[in-house]
């Protein structure tokens, strides 16, 4: 639970310049999508039952409120065609299978060319962690707390997916 991806290394994407993919190697195609996940976080979610097919956006552990530690995963939820900023989580106990849970559409406007990379986890907080994104080249974050009853929240903190 301690494999941190660098906060550039991005997962998602609907478009890839040439000049990335030559500059970071190989990716893969996903309903649509370009992905790039570390390796590491495919081979630990091909070992568990009902694998995701996505790569996640972040995977660590994290503490709730009350002190509760969670193998936290979050996944982006959209698709190549509806324009919006979707997620859904997995927390894993260690005990159980955890279901995905979907997490409230952030904002369900028509965004293209939306990236996504490497969430990381708050060294001050716990429960936090942020994801960075880009939408038409413009950057901003997203905020990610897992919650007492092991489900996550998440808020835009900045940037063009921000509610005015």
């Amino acid at each position: 639970m301690a494999y941190r991806a660098p906060p550039d290394q991005l997962i998602f994407a609907d478009i890839l310049p040439a000049e990335w993919c030559q500059e970071h190697g190989p990716i893969g195609i996903y309903d649509g999508y370009a992905v790039h996940p570390p390796v590491c976080l495919i081979r630990f979610l091909r070992a568990r039952k009902n694998a995701d097919p996505r790569p996640p956006l972040f995977m660590h552990g994290r503490s709730s409120p009350h002190g509760t530690t969670r193998l936290t995963a979050v996944f982006f939820a959209g698709t190549p065609y509806d324009g919006g900023l979707s997620f859904y989580s997995r927390v894993i106990d260690g005990k159980d299978e955890a279901k995905p849970v979907l997490i409230q559409n952030i904002r369900q406007v028509e965004f293209h060319r939306r990236r996504f990379f490497a969430g990381q986890p708050d060294p001050n907080d716990a429960s936090h962690f942020s994801i960075d994104y880009e939408v038409e080249g413009e950057k901003g974050t997203i905020d990610g707390w897992l919650q007492d009853n092991d489900t996550v929240k998440m808020e835009v903190r900045d940037g063009p997916a921000k509610l005015p």
